[in-house]
Order: structure tokens, then sequence, then C-alpha cells
């Protein structure tokens, strides 16, 4: 663990103000990394190939997370989330270079996983769910 972060668990250990930051740092720094994806409906599992995403801490405002990658098909898109550390619920927008966005809302149920839907178009209806693991992908059946 590095020295800034050290002096952060420590400064905030004592104070109650600092508390719901700590906590929510010490969930996305345990969130961070390598999550795969699938994508089903109630009747196909999964729906698309997998998608694998690396998620990497943010400092931008009202964004704590951010990705990128490319989707199944080869098109390129960028993820920018939250996580709200006392429901555990994780958001993210997925932003296509086609200028499409595909908007995830989910729970983190573990350490390792975390279910939800995904909404698509200017009303954001909800087309599939999804499971999302934080384990490598050639572990993921």
């Amino acid at each position: 663990m590095t020295c800034w972060l050290r002096m952060l668990f420590a400064i905030c250990k004592f104070s109650h103000a600092c508390s719901p930051l700590l906590v929510t740092f010490k969930i996305l720094f345990h969130s961070l990394g390598e999550w795969n994806v699938f994508i089903y409906d109630t009747e196909t599992y999964p729906i698309r190939p997998m998608l694998t995403l690396h998620f990497h801490y943010s400092a931008q405002e009202n964004e704590h997370f951010t990705a990128s990658g490319l989707d199944f098909d080869g098109e390129g898109f960028t993820v920018r989330g939250t996580l709200d550390s006392d429901s555990l619920d994780v958001r993210w927008t997925a932003t296509y270079n086609t200028d499409l966005d595909i908007y995830y809302t989910g729970r983190l149920v573990d350490q390792y996983t975390i279910l939800g839907t995904r909404a698509s178009g200017a009303i954001q209806h909800v087309d599939f769910s999804f499971v999302m693991k934080k384990i490598p992908a050639e572990y993921l059946i």
C-alpha cells in the first residue's frame, strides 16, 4: 500500500466526517481492475460474447471510475460511472464512438459480483440483464 493511502486511512480512522469517503474509497479500491460481463435475457444466457472492462479510478467530479475498450464487434467505447457506498449501487454509461449510450445499473452483491440491468435509448428502456465478475475471463462460464 502506498504511503499516501496509509496516511488517508490513518486520518479518516479518527474523523467521522471522513468516514463516508473512506468507505467509498475502500469499496472502490477493491472494485477497480478487470471485470468480465455477460449480457442475457429471459431466454438466452449469454446473448452476446463476453465483454471485458478494466476499471480505473477517476478524479473527475461526480465520477468514481472510468474505462475504455472495444466491444465484441470492434466498436470503441468509454465508460464513466459512480459507486454509492451506502446502497452498493453501481451506475455507469458506456458511450460508443457512434454516439450510442448504453446505461448500466447494478448492485455489488459481493466483492467479485455485480448484478444488474442494461438500458439504451433516450428513454433508457431496460433491454437486458447482466452478470459481471471480477475473475479472469478464462474462469468465467
